[in-house]
């Protein structure tokens, strides 16, 4: 491997007695960094004949092409047709068609090409066969060939049109890899598309193809544990890259979108999405899933169901299990959700005697609901019941009741009473699903 280091190439020491000529061209190379801006480089030990094929100037690597990309203007001045970038490394390699003999264990020849270490002419020839296996050619708008890197490899890109493509054999390929102008990566075709979410968004990374194999994402972790591959999305409130700011309640983290193609643009069909539901604060994040669909018809989503961070169930607006009421405190009138098998549960401190309000039924037209309730501190039979609650509009009748001797339940108009009988102030709970 060539150790290209500060523009230098180290060869071996030569040693022994005698000495070795070369018969064909001898090399040379001289280096530079380029200044901002800097396109003129002036040899400082050596010169050339233009129009020979007597020099080959690389930058950064990447061999240029003659003409294309640089000027030989005289013997010992090459120009670069595009300003170069502050620090931009210049390699001229040159040929001098010449015969010279190389005494092995002199180094003076040797250090006037090569800036460090002793070479012979062998060496020489060795350094540049591997430059050329290795060399990177540019043509205008085009660079082939190979290299090999053992630090970062950067394109600037500084034309028009895509910035990096990697492709087969067949050139130009339709399923390229490609990085273009603007950053976005773009697997299996050549421009990125920039009309999804029924409009012009266009993403970042995009992966097109007509099959499994060319359409498909896989992501595999091997190890031996229970830990499984992840795909994290995440949101802070921050306005630049990098940023850590708090998020709020009803943010959304993450959205996970499934649409389909109107004739023009890319449409939702349904879509996941968390958002954050509750107030959040260091290691500790409340949240909610809530799934979307679309109606036929219409021209957006619609949520269809939701799991909240107290683990309640909603679907379609109407169903919600749970233990926990929406609104404000048990016995105070407010009405309960109108879910269809929501269920409520509720404890109140009752004096004996008094007949106290412990909900309110919503106005839902035609419903029907299970009540329970009991004293956990009484025996069972007397301090417990159940009942089954018709509904039509503000009027509510028992359909079948099982009142315990010492607490009953009973209605007026869409609220619920009960009365317990022990004597002393005592503490009774219930619940109530709306079953139709």
């Amino acid at each position: 491997m060539v150790d290209r280091r500060g523009g230098v190439f180290r060869g071996g020491d030569t040693s022994g007695s005698g000495g070795i000529t070369a018969t064909s061209a001898t090399s040379w190379v001289e280096t530079f960094t380029a200044t901002a801006g800097q396109t003129v480089f002036n040899l400082v030990n050596h010169e050339y004949t233009p129009l020979l094929n007597a020099v080959d100037v690389y930058v950064n690597g990447l061999r240029y092409a003659v003409d294309a990309d640089y000027t030989e203007t005289d013997t010992n001045t090459i120009t670069v047709l595009v300003p170069l970038d502050l620090g931009d490394e210049v390699l001229i390699h040159g040929r001098n068609f010449i015969n010279q003999t190389i005494v092995s264990g002199t180094s003076a020849s040797a250090t006037s090409v090569f800036p460090t270490g002793s070479v012979s002419a062998n060496n020489v020839q060795s350094a540049i066969s591997e430059l050329d296996a290795e060399k990177v050619s540019k043509a205008g708008d085009t660079m082939t060939g190979n290299l090999t890197v053992n630090a970062r490899l950067r394109v600037t890109h500084e034309g028009v049109g895509n910035a990096f493509v990697v492709e087969d054999s067949s050139h130009p390929d339709s399923s390229p890899f490609i990085v273009n102008d603007v950053g976005q990566v773009i697997v299996g075709t050549t421009a990125a598309r920039a009309n999804f979410n029924n409009g012009t968004d266009s993403p970042q990374l995009q992966i097109e193809g007509t099959s499994f194999n060319t359409a498909a994402v896989s992501i595999v972790r091997n190890s031996a544990d229970n830990n499984a591959p992840i795909f994290t999305f995440g949101k802070s409130r921050g306005a630049t890259v990098g940023s850590n700011v708090l998020v709020v309640l009803g943010d959304v983290l993450g959205r996970l979108a499934f649409q389909g193609n109107d004739g023009t643009e890319f449409v939702d069909a349904a879509f996941i999405q968390a958002e954050v539901d509750g107030t959040p604060g260091a290691n500790d994040m409340p949240g909610r899933l809530l799934f979307f669909t679309t109606p036929d018809g219409a021209t957006a989503a619609v949520e269809r169901m939701r799991i909240d961070s107290l683990g309640r169930v909603a679907i379609g607006g109407q169903l919600l299990v749970g233990t926990q009421i929406d609104g404000g405190a048990i016995g105070n009138a407010v009405p309960i959700t109108a879910g269809l098998f929501r269920t409520v549960t509720g404890s109140q401190s009752m004096a004996s005697g008094v007949t106290t309000l412990v909900a309110t039924l919503p106005d839902v037209g035609v419903g029907m609901w299970l009540l329970s309730f009991n004293v956990p501190a009484g025996d069972t039979p007397n301090y417990s019941g159940f009942a089954v609650i018709g509904q039509q509009n503000n009027s509510t009748r028992f359909t079948f009741s099982n009142n315990g001797a010492l607490l009953t339940a009973s209605l007026g108009g869409r609220n619920i009473n009960m009365t317990q009988a022990s004597g002393v102030t005592t503490t009774v709970v219930w619940s109530l699903t709306r079953i139709m």
